[in-house]
Formats: C-alpha cells, sequence, structure tokens
C-alpha cells in the first residue's frame, strides 16, 4: 500500500445514485475517506500528527471542505503526517498508521501539500477490520501515479497479495494502473483491468465477487 495516492476515496456496497451526501444513495456506502465532507454528519476527516513534538490533534471540516485554517493553526511552521484517516460514515473503519516513519504527510514545511502524500517506499495506511460486500465490490480511486517503472502498491485486501478467496489489488506496474481480482479458486488472480494513465487517474469499478 505504498505509493503516492490523493487520498479521496472511498470503498462502498453495490449500487449508485447521486445525491448531495454519500449517505443519501442506497445502499449506503461502507466506508468513506475523504478531505472533503461527504457524508452528512461527518466532523472530523483526519488525525495529524506535528514534526516538531510529535503532538496529535483531530481536524474537521469547514462546510464540505477540510478545515486548512485549524489545521495550519496546529502545525505552524512544521510538517505533519496522517495517523488517522477517519471513516465518515460512523460505521468504525478508519485507515491508520501508528508507526511514524510510514504515515504520510499532508503539510510539508508549513505548506499545506492538498492530498495525503505517500513516500513510494514504505509510507501505508490500513483498515484491518473492513468487511467486503457479499455480491460486490466497489471502487472509487483518484490517484496521482508516480509514473515510473516497478510496482506501486496503492490499495490491497491483504498484506502479502496472498490472501483467501475474493481479495483484491490495486497498483502500478511500468507506469500502468492494474486492478487484479481473485476468484474462490486460490491458487491465481482470475481477473485483471489495465489501465494506460496519464498523470491524474479517475477510475471507478464494480466487480463481482
Amino acid at each position: 500500500m505504498s505509493g503516492l495516492l490523493g487520498h479521496r476515496g472511498l470503498l462502498m456496497g453495490s449500487g449508485g445514485g447521486s445525491a448531495s451526501y454519500l449517505d443519501g444513495i442506497t445502499p449506503t456506502p461502507r466506508a468513506v475517506h475523504s478531505l472533503r465532507k461527504l457524508i452528512s454528519t461527518a466532523t472530523t476527516a483526519i488525525r495529524v500528527r506535528r514534526s516538531s513534538d510529535n503532538a496529535e490533534q483531530d481536524i474537521g471540516f469547514t462546510g464540505d471542505a477540510l478545515d486548512t485554517a485549524a489545521l495550519a493553526s496546529f502545525v505552524g511552521a512544521n510538517s505533519a503526517y496522517v495517523t488517522t484517516f477517519y471513516d465518515q460514515t460512523g460505521n468504525g473503519y478508519p485507515k491508520t498508521q501508528a508507526t511514524a516513519a510510514n504515515q504520510p504527510r499532508i503539510v510539508n514545511a508549513g505548506v499545506y501539500d492538498g492530498m495525503l502524500v505517500y513516500d513510494g517506499s514504505n509510507d501505508s495506511m490500513a483498515t484491518p477490520t473492513l468487511p467486503f460486500g457479499t455480491s460486490f465490490i466497489g471502487l472509487y480511486l483518484n490517484a496521482v501515479l508516480p509514473q515510473v517503472s516497478g510496482t506501486k502498491v496503492y490499495y490491497e485486501s491483504t498484506s502479502n497479495y496472498t490472501g483467501g478467496p475474493g481479495r483484491f489489488i490495486v497498483f502500478e506496474d511500468s507506469s500502468q494502473l492494474q486492478i487484479s481480482f481473485r476468484t474462490p479458486i486460490p491458487s491465481y488472480w482470475t481477473r485483471t483491468y489495465s489501465y494506460n494513465p496519464p498523470a491524474l487517474e479517475q477510475v471507478s469499478l464494480l466487480l463481482q465477487t
């Protein structure tokens, strides 16, 4: 789960529709992680750690946008890193990273990055308890791709590519975005969807498990 990721994404159940907020669609999303307010009742977006003293603070919203004024006031001229990316739905599926060296950055020496910036090496966040739907996996991904050779993992349902049936992984291989999905046959990945993206890639998927 390393690489550069504009972390304005969500994992959700099957279905679709349009609404002012995502809790207005049916069925409602299983989990939502975003720097924008996407659930009408959400009050906090992220928890950050500042580099000067490792103090932490929750950052919420101003209207539907991240409260960058509160972020700037807390961080000052320091850098800041995200320890928790809250699940706006209230279902209790936040993304977390307890290891300071592996936390994505959101402020660089007092300058707001505008997204979660992963170092492409060991930065990652995980939601260990997030369950998939019984019939579908839905993913919306808005990612800034580094456009380099080699493999960068963006999302995976396990830490080692080899979890049980019904797992999936989103990764970049030689500047191509790939989504691989495994059915209950445990010996290999049975479906792969590949994209040749520009610098900014937006992908919407609904995969049947």
